[in-house]
């Protein structure tokens, strides 16, 4: 408004007077008669009157209504109105008032509470997710995000909260437990899905999901499996007192792959096999013949040879087995063998081999 009536003419307050540029009037504190001041080569007057606090303004010399509040120079300066590096003006509704500069790394946000309508305010949380651990049954909320799951104690479920409504919410969950026996199963609210599936489980330390609701029901982002490899202890028979190298599994989707090392004590003429993880067993769905070749085993030997491992889940869902050497034929290859009949004692072997596993999910 200044700069529109004054034409860019800086004016400055001071405790009794409102004083203009060199060749203006300068407007005292006169109560009982208003001080006019003419614009150059304006055909109007500007009125001013001064109380003690207070200075008016009109731009004729009608009614006394039409004087305006210029400036109540205790509460607020309308020309230079800040004080601090950082002032902001705002309004409250009536009139401009100061609103101080907040503090370091504080932001400006709307409060109706507050009589400027704005406040300053920390900077809100970088979007940290929530994290929860859980032993047991437990169904989830909208406020949870990452939701750890220990499994030593026993399989348990995880329900999740519907996916109508929540559109874009998106859970984390994870296995960190080492069991390979207790699974976490996660499942959705009613007849909700997971990509299509009325479940999906969790069976492996540090395997993930990731799923998201698109309104109706969960798909999921992310699926991830550990490859690192674990040792263990497979148990033997028939290879006598054996003294184990190694022996590492490490899963590939629904698969398990095996690796080892060993050298055999006394061979018994009886059939020779070895064993899966503790808590694991075949897939029979995929393995749909009774004998499957999963993969070779070889003696270090002078004579090197070496033969098929099988899968017979006729026999066992948890244990490996021996193919006949090479030069047995095909008949000998798929038959389980005695210990004796294809390692001698004392012998150095290796296998590897990979079977699907019952519960895994690629």
């Amino acid at each position: 408004m200044a700069a529109a009536i004054f034409n860019g003419l800086a004016v400055k307050l001071l405790k009794d007077v409102l004083r203009f540029k060199s060749g203006h009037e300068i407007i005292t504190n006169d109560t009982d008669n208003p001080q006019s001041v003419a614009k150059s080569g304006s055909p109007g007057f500007l009125y001013f009157r001064k109380n003690t606090d207070e200075i008016y303004v009109k731009q004729d010399s009608g009614s006394s209504t039409n004087w305006k509040l210029l400036v109540n120079e205790d509460d607020f300066d309308i020309i230079a109105p800040t004080t601090t590096k950082g002032d902001l003006i705002v309004h409250n509704g009536t009139t401009n008032i100061r609103l101080p500069v907040g503090t370091n790394n504080h932001v400006l946000t709307a409060d109706s509470a507050e009589t400027s309508g704005v406040k300053w305010a920390a900077l809100p949380s970088a979007g940290n997710l929530s994290v929860t651990s859980k032993t047991a049954n437990y169904t989830a909320t909208t406020s949870d995000d990452i939701i750890k799951c220990d499994a030593t104690s026993g399989s348990f479920i995880i329900t999740l909260p519907t996916a109508s409504g929540n559109t874009g919410k998106v859970f984390y969950i994870i296995k960190t437990d080492s069991s390979l026996s207790n699974a976490v199963t996660i499942e959705p609210d009613g007849t909700e899905t997971i990509d299509g599936y009325t479940n999906r489980i969790l069976t492996t330390q540090h395997e993930q999901l990731q799923i998201v609701s698109d309104g109706s029901n969960w798909l999921i982002l992310e699926r991830k499996i550990s490859s690192q490899e674990v040792s263990y202890t497979p148990s033997f028979n028939n290879l006598g007192t054996t003294t184990l190298d190694y022996a590492y599994w490490q899963r590939k989707g629904n698969k398990i792959i095996i690796r080892m090392r060993l050298q055999t004590g006394t061979t018994a003429a009886s059939i020779a096999s070895v064993s899966l993880p503790s808590g694991l067993s075949l897939d029979s769905t995929v393995l749909s013949n009774p004998v499957s070749s999963i993969g070779v085993w070889a003696r270090e030997a002078s004579d090197q040879k070496f033969g098929l491992m099988l899968a017979n889940i006729t026999n066992s869902s948890t244990l490996l087995y021996f193919g006949g050497p090479e030069n047995n034929g095909a008949a000998g290859g798929l038959t389980r063998q005695n210990g004796n009949a294809v390692f001698g004692n004392n012998e150095n072997v290796v296998f590897n081999f990979e079977v699907p596993i019952s519960g895994w999910e690629g």
